[in-house]
């Protein structure tokens, strides 16, 4: 119990350097939050999707982060201007299994962009063959 509540301290110290200005702090903190698979940290790591400079690393730390609990935090970036996010956000919904997003992911169907489009699809057959499979072995779907 003393080496787990002494891992939630560094944790909670790494966390807080996603706070700071300077770039190279940021970058290293996330990816000792990833090495530490410190699932807990997804939530504090989502608001940097909003800064371009670090939302390619936001965005590879919750490939390993992000949680289904966080569906409800990711879903705005699905409206993104950048495509690139749209279909990164998407992607990562499908692996996060968020079946909750369905109805926000459905508009982009009809994106502009085929990535999103694509990545749109794709993410609602695996939701649709989780559904089926909950069907398949529980007797009632899984809405």
């Amino acid at each position: 119990a003393l080496g787990k509540l002494k891992a939630q301290e560094y944790v909670n110290a790494i966390t807080k350097l996603l706070e700071e200005k300077e770039q190279y702090i940021v970058q290293s903190a996330l990816d000792a939050l990833t090495a530490m698979e410190a699932k807990e940290s997804a939530s504090a790591v989502i608001p940097l999707l909003e800064n371009t400079s670090m939302r390619y690393y936001a965005l590879r730390a919750l490939a390993v982060l992000a949680t289904e609990k966080n569906t409800k935090e990711l879903v705005p970036f699905l409206k993104n201007t950048d495509s690139d996010v749209r279909a990164k956000i998407l992607e990562l919904l499908g692996s996060i299994n968020a079946i909750d997003a369905r109805d926000d992911i459905k508009p982009l169907l009809k994106d502009e962009e085929p990535e999103v489009r694509r990545e749109a699809y794709e993410t609602l057959v695996k939701f649709e063959k989780i559904r089926f499979k909950k069907k398949d072995s529980s007797g009632v779907t899984g809405q």
